[in-house]
């Protein structure tokens, strides 16, 4: 079997494993899996916060993907909540200063000169253009021709418990690119809500689509060519598996190129 067919029956296999899986009984875990095509999946990352008056609009972008034909087959969004905005009156409960790291990272690749929200980040280029959605279909479209240079497998079990356990790898198409390239594993919640009472945007109800809410990496590719993304994931109490799933990506260091993505939505309980 070629790669390419190997990645497409996997794919496929994926797509089956979460259609037809069947009830569990209450000792059993929910599983479901994902392997990434020949083609790169590109990634969209919103770097946000709930004290900015002018990021609820980027946030209903992300939700608006789906309605536009952009599903997680061609894009995987992600909402990182950055900290920065916590001290100017409210307190985002969904940002972290390993967001604002990532963003400060992003700016010195993109040769920008301050960090500022919201920022659309799309498969490593600052991404702002005045048509949006002609523009973002277009630029999607053109990293989706483009051959993987990295493929990524993923499992996620959910035991009726409060841990997602994980398990993947990426994988270097070119393995002495290892020194090179990093991986990146992110769990994101969707459908969330928050009442602001104070900072730019009081008195607003807010809701968030693709938030991460943890991020590991950048893992490190061993001598195969390999990072290990299999990862054990305490989740919080009121998390609905449902409206959650995990990601992965692999990007250069240099150029902050995303070489491959994948999404894999959990599988809920029925």
């Amino acid at each position: 079997m070629t790669t390419k067919r190997f990645w497409l029956y996997h794919a496929f296999v994926a797509t089956l494993a979460c259609l037809f899986a069947g009830p569990a009984s209450d000792a059993d875990d929910i599983a479901c899996h994902a392997a990434s095509p020949p083609h790169r999946i590109a990634l969209l990352e919103l770097y946000t916060s709930e004290g900015c008056s002018s990021c609820p609009p980027a946030d209903a972008r992300l939700r608006q993907l789906p309605a536009k034909g952009l599903d997680q087959t061609k894009v995987i969004p992600l909402s990182l909540h950055v900290d920065y905005w916590n001290t100017l009156g409210w307190p985002d409960p969904y940002s972290d200063a390993m967001y604002t790291e990532r963003q400060r990272e992003q700016v010195r690749i993109n040769g920008l000169r301050t960090l500022y929200t919201p920022q659309f980040v799309l498969s490593g280029e600052d991404f702002r253009p005045w048509s949006f959605w002609d523009r973002l279909r277009k630029r999607v479209a053109e990293i989706n021709r483009v051959p993987a240079q990295a493929d990524i497998r993923l499992a996620a079990s959910l035991a009726k418990t409060d841990r997602l356990r994980v398990s993947g790898v990426a994988r270097a198409r070119d393995p002495s690119a290892r020194q090179r390239i990093r991986a990146y594993l992110a769990l994101y919640e969707s459908r969330l809500t928050s009442e602001v009472t104070a900072g730019e945007n009081a008195t607003h109800v807010l809701n968030h689509d693709y938030v991460v809410r943890t991020l590991i990496g950048p893992l490190a590719f061993n001598a195969q060519g390999e990072a290990d993304l299999s990862r054990s994931l305490r989740l919080q109490s009121g998390w609905k598996p449902e409206h959650s799933g995990v990601a992965a990506f692999v990007q250069q260091l240099d150029t902050g190129e995303i070489l491959q993505a994948l999404a894999l939505p959990l599988c809920a309980a029925r």
